[in-house]
């Protein structure tokens, strides 16, 4: 069973950054405006608002897109797959870097969900065949599966597989959605 990451969440992605790119600008306008009727002895009240407004969103617009100027990368590639009892996957991480990794559910010590964000975390013991790379050459023995990207039913289709794949000794925790 294999799921490719969609393309169109990465879009909306991409497209929520380029607003926040364009309002930067407008917000300093605003900013800028308030500075010029203060200067002008016009209402002060009215150009305080104009200020401090310009300026929160000056904050926010910039904070959302250096945020989201590190989510942005190609997905192409990027997979959810288990095969036998294997489950592999690459995920984006940020800055351009993709997770990888290769968990065989045998090894898998925890399960736990995610109820709010729809992903799914994956615990397994060291000395195994399991391998996760985070992308900086760091291997990782817990692991976040991302719902970025996939539907909610094809993520749950995931989850149950692994939890029927799991071996006795592991550990669910489910928390309720």
């Amino acid at each position: 069973m294999r799921i490719e990451l969609a393309e169109e969440a990465m879009y909306k992605r991409m497209d929520r950054k380029d607003r926040a790119r364009i309002l930067i600008p407008v917000s300093g306008s605003i900013l800028f405006l308030g500075v010029v009727l203060l200067a002008q002895n016009f209402s002060f009240l009215i150009s305080a608002g104009l200020i401090l407004a310009g300026a929160v969103g000056i904050f926010w617009n910039t904070c959302a897109y250096c945020r989201l100027k590190r989510l942005v990368m190609p997905t192409s590639g990027c997979f959810l797959e288990i095969e036998n009892a294997c489950f592999s996957f690459i995920q984006p991480y940020r800055n351009g870097i993709y997770q990888k990794g290769r968990i065989y559910l045998c090894e898998v010590k925890e399960l736990i969900d995610d109820g709010k964000e729809g992903g799914f975390y994956l615990r397994f013991g060291e000395g195994g065949k399991s391998r996760v790379d985070d992308g900086n050459g760091n291997e990782r023995r817990v692991v976040y599966i991302a719902p970025f990207g996939y539907k909610t039913e094809q993520m749950d289709e995931i989850y149950g597989r692994i939890y029927e794949l799991l071996p006795e000794s592991a550990g669910v925790y489910e928390k309720e959605k």
